[in-house]
């Protein structure tokens, strides 16, 4: 067990999580105030949303999109870092300078092989240790100034591309469903998936929406 971790933390957090390499935990959980449980649900998030990105980023490959491949990598990187992902962050970070550098087609294969190993075992890890949870039951009344304020909070945490939108949304989401209906589901995934830019569009159509609506 990591030493820098707090008792009440670490016994919410499986063994095989901390005994992985390339995972630091104490730092995916000072990302999230060290609310473990909150971490937890985050890293299952992340593995889901990232299990099938090196297929995507070799059918870039494939296509001669070397400009879609070094998204994936660039982004994957950013996702990695705020996991405390650091293996995988790591070896994307390596991809993405080698196709920065203009590096042969070898060099970058072997750079892609490396970062595949590196993600799947990291994605086979957390899917083992974090089997899926039930989701919470929509709230029976919209708390309005709640909604507001949460759409508020969000605008600057996502453009600094800071973890607490994603624990907020996580926290909130039965919220963000109740009080802007279809729209919200799109905006949830995005934050899910760490594409804060994205995200940040979505938001600004939420937000005349609610302001329109309530």
């Amino acid at each position: 067990m990591p030493s820098n971790l707090p008792n009440a933390s670490a016994n919410l957090l499986p063994p095989a999580l901390l005994s992985l390499p390339g995972l630091d935990v104490a730092r995916g959980l000072q990302l999230v105030s060290g609310q473990a449980l909150v971490y937890l649900r985050l890293l299952r998030k992340f593995a889901v949303s990232h299990a099938h990105d090196m297929a995507l980023l070799r059918e870039c490959l494939a296509g001669s999109d070397a400009a879609g491949a070094r998204r994936m990598a660039h982004t994957l990187k950013g996702s990695a870092g705020n996991m405390g992902a650091s293996g995988v962050q790591q070896r994307a970070l390596e991809l993405d300078a080698a196709f920065k550098a203009g590096a042969d087609a070898a060099e970058v294969e072997r750079r892609v092989a490396a970062l595949g190993i590196e993600l799947g075992q990291l994605v086979a890890t957390v899917m083992l240790a974090l089997p899926e949870t039930p989701t919470a039951a929509p709230l029976a009344v919209v708390d309005w100034p709640l909604a507001a304020q949460l759409l508020a909070q969000l605008e600057p945490l996502l453009t600094a591309g800071n973890m607490r939108a994603n624990q907020l949304v996580e926290t909130h989401s039965a919220l963000l469903k109740a009080a802007l209906g279809s729209l919200a589901d799109p905006f949830i995934q995005q934050v899910a998936q760490f594409q804060h830019a994205e995200a940040l569009q979505t938001l600004a159509q939420l937000q005349r929406q609610f302001n329109n609506g309530s």
